[in-house]
């Protein structure tokens, strides 16, 4: 249901992320009174000119924590890796350098249809002045016109959100250079007039105090006629104290004769205060109503509303039981439901399995009161070996996006509404490759439900992304602009991990002139949330592959490239499954060539590894265990101290995650969690060179995970390796550090690997 965002991330924010499912009780959500009279004709009061900017961010205090060893900490780290690079004739900088000269591949003018189909949207990046412009393109006329642009160095877009009748543009900006704040910005596209959103009146009291407004999700709704009149309603969410999206607010916008415009006082739809939960909003394809999702990790409640204001539950939240809502033109409603692990009941009676299965309902069904009726059924004799990851509403057809329970490999199904025929398109048929099976496709906005087309990007972790189009009437696949890709190879294999299941490897590596058997290894785990592991083009790697590196990404338990219960088995109290497939894929890569398929190699070869946010409990977890696997590691705002941050309900995703990691509070789950958690396993052992990367605004996972992991080892083992690089801001991802601290990775690797060919 167009569960992911716009690939290309313009402001057409279909929010194409899964919302991820929730489990509220009842109690816990407040409904407020939605304006279903008259629309007010006035326009409102002039905005205050100094209520437009909230605080983005709560900066953690801490307390007893020197920033100045930080820094020093960190000036050191940056020494150490400058000086170990000099064994090469590199610096930090030549690397920075292949990296941008790696991303320019990617080919931004490709463009997305609207929801009209009359313009096409895309960006254009300017490298020599640090800015982004966002324009679109009438399709009949070719005219171009730019939108707005943005300064890299100085804000953050964040969400942004299109009209139905691509009037107005709404975005969400982070500023950054006076400190962290926030304004939500609403532009007319055929004007170029902004308004900025007033939010004086999105207070939420808490703890007998106003919390900074922090706006998470905007989402242009159905237009609204009255009369001869119309207008657009705009939804948004805000969060709590901590951080969580917590709740949704509705305002209406106003055009006045100076060609201006103006908004109503925004109102409070719903406020969620379960510390589990999470809302989200997202437009359903075919303009006329927004979802309103409250989600936790393992059960969820949708609410759709339309042009009359109303709100419609689609279906009561059930333990276990997750679904997800896509409605196009004529009252009808796509719905993919599937159960979890938590569900107590035969789930066949619902008509559910534990893979995603889609149904088809009318608006005037709601509410669903117990089982999902008219669930859809695939002619193709080979569906049983695939689960739907997705699906994408049409007005004529259905593309399900579909993965191998096998080899986790993808295709699409491509479904005529009418006389139901289907035609499967292998990953072969999409690249046009019979050699391609590796490839991912996600959608590239598909944002016109009347489109007699539908839009797809392929790539791989060495192949920038190029857009495919497929015609739903010809059958037939036009894919842009690509190149040759034949510097590289890419593969997978399965090995064999306990409990007789195998695991997926995908391996990448450039062909040329690098024909030992045993070269160098990049390993990448994740393992969690049942998010598949990130094969999007990623130009950091450049720098190790174009010197002989191997890099192998480990899709074990814990993800959902193999399904569900691929996620489930590495879950809860079956974490250590992730762990322990990970462990076998360390060791397989160590004894077995990865160019030279089926043979073994003489001598272990260097092996790096990398983990991001929670991969870094697998990784952390494999050190404690196997100390010499690794010769080199990577932790970047890794989750390290399970057992302390998950008893730390002061932050916004704890509660959130007891459905994932377990509630330490309950004394057997907190022994599940100290068996694996990589701060309460440290020894004395001694550890491989590692680079521990945080922020200290990093509100997913606190810089005190990477200071507490760095300072444990230093008491422990007080001869390790362990380099500590924390930077004062840009949060979880490292937004305007990105560059810099991906070189520094590298680097690092680098540095470390020629270190040892020396020692050798």
């Amino acid at each position: 249901m167009r569960i992911g965002r716009s690939k290309l991330n313009l402001y057409l924010r279909r929010v194409c992320q899964k919302p991820t499912p929730s489990v509220n009780t009842r109690k816990s959500v407040q409904f407020c009174n939605v304006p279903t009279s008259k629309l007010p004709r006035k326009t409102q009061d002039t905005l205050k000119s100094d209520g437009i900017w909230y605080s983005r961010r709560c900066f953690h205090s801490f307390t007893g924590i020197d920033l100045e060893l930080i820094r020093k900490e960190k000036c050191n780290t940056s020494q150490k890796i400058e000086d170990d690079l000099k064994l090469a004739g590199l610096t930090r900088e030549m690397i920075e350098d292949e990296i941008q000269k790696a991303a320019m591949k990617v080919d931004t003018t490709v463009t997305e249809s609207g929801p009209t189909g009359i313009y096409e949207y895309y960006f254009h990046d300017s490298l020599v002045t640090g800015t982004r412009s966002y324009k679109r393109m009438h399709i009949k006329s070719g005219e171009e016109k730019t939108l707005f642009s943005t300064n890299f160095n100085l804000e953050e877009i964040g969400p942004m959100s299109l009209s139905v009748d691509e009037k107005y543009v709404a975005r969400v900006i982070n500023n950054t250079d006076r400190g962290i704040s926030q304004k939500v910005v609403i532009r007319n596209t055929f004007t170029d007039i902004d308004l900025i959103l007033d939010l004086s009146s999105c207070f939420i009291i808490e703890d007998d105090s106003k919390s900074l407004v922090n706006v998470h999700n905007i989402e242009f709704g159905p237009t609204i006629k009255d009369g001869e009149e119309e207008y657009h309603s705009i939804y948004f969410t805000t969060c709590d104290h901590l951080g969580r999206p917590a709740n949704v607010f509705a305002a209406i916008l106003f055009d006045k004769e100076d060609s201006g415009f103006s908004h109503s006082k925004p109102e409070l739809l719903l406020r969620d205060d379960d510390g589990s939960h999470f809302v989200d909003i997202q437009r359903t394809k075919g303009c006329q109503y927004v979802a309103i999702h409250s989600s936790s990790k393992s059960s969820n409640e949708i609410h759709l509303i339309g042009v009359d204001l109303k709100m419609q539950l689609v279906r009561l939240r059930q333990k276990g039981v997750q679904y997800f809502v896509d409605c196009g033109k004529d009252d009808d409603i796509f719905i993919m439901a599937h159960t979890t692990s938590e569900f107590e009941g035969d789930d066949q009676k619902l008509g559910l399995d534990r893979d995603l299965s889609v149904f088809e309902a009318k608006f005037k069904d709601l509410p669903l009161l117990d089982s999902f009726p008219n669930k859809i059924k695939s002619s193709d004799k080979t569906s049983g070996g695939f689960f739907i990851e997705d699906i994408d509403i049409f007005s004529e057809y259905l593309c399900l996006y579909e993965r191998s329970l096998f080899d986790a490999k993808q295709r699409m199904r491509i479904r005529n509404r009418s006389d139901l025929s289907e035609t499967i398109l292998p990953m072969t048929a999409i690249t046009a490759n019979e050699d391609d099976h590796l490839s991912i496709i996600t959608a590239a906005g598909n944002m016109n439900f009347h489109s007699s087309s539908i839009k797809v990007q392929i790539e791989n972790p060495a192949q920038e992304p190029v857009t495919a189009e497929y015609n739903f009437e010809s059958k037939q696949m036009k894919i842009g602009k690509q190149s040759k890709g034949e510097d590289y190879i890419s593969r997978r294999i399965l090995i064999s991990g306990r409990d007789e299941v195998n695991i997926p490897l995908t391996i990448v590596h450039r062909r040329s002139e690098f024909n030992t058997a045993a070269r160098p290894i990049l390993l990448i785990g994740y393992g969690c949330y049942g998010k598949n592991l990130n094969l999007n083009f990623d130009p950091t790697i450049a720098p190790l592959l174009d010197r002989g590196f191997v890099v192998v990404y480990c899709h074990c338990r814990g993800g959902r490239e193999l399904g569900t219960l691929w996620h489930e088995e590495g879950r809860l109290h079956k974490k250590d499954n992730s762990i322990e497939d990970f462990i076998l894929a360390a060791d397989y890569v160590s004894k077995n060539s990865l160019i030279h398929e089926f043979s073994e190699i003489s001598s272990k070869p260097f092996i790096a590894s990398r983990a991001f946010s929670a991969g870094g409990i697998i990784l952390g977890a494999a050190i404690n265990k196997h100390p010499t696997l690794f010769d080199a590691v990577v932790l970047r705002n890794a989750f390290l101290d399970v057992r302390n941050t998950m008893l730390n309900d002061a932050l916004f995703l704890t509660q959130h995650e007891y459905d994932e990691f377990l509630d330490p509070r309950i004394n057997t789950n907190c022994s599940v969690i100290e068996s694996y958690c990589p701060v309460h396993n440290i020894s004395d052992h001694l550890y491989p060179s590692m680079l521990l990367v945080s922020a200290l605004d990093d509100q997913h996972v606190p810089p005190t995970n990477a200071m507490a992991y760095f300072q444990k080892i230093k008491n422990y083992s007080p001869e390790s390796s362990v380099h500590l690089h924390i930077e004062d801001n840009g949060g979880h991802l490292l937004h305007q550090h990105h560059l810099h601290v991906t070189a520094l990775e590298n680097a690092f690797i680098l540095g470390r690997y020629y270190k040892w060919i020396n020692s050798k």
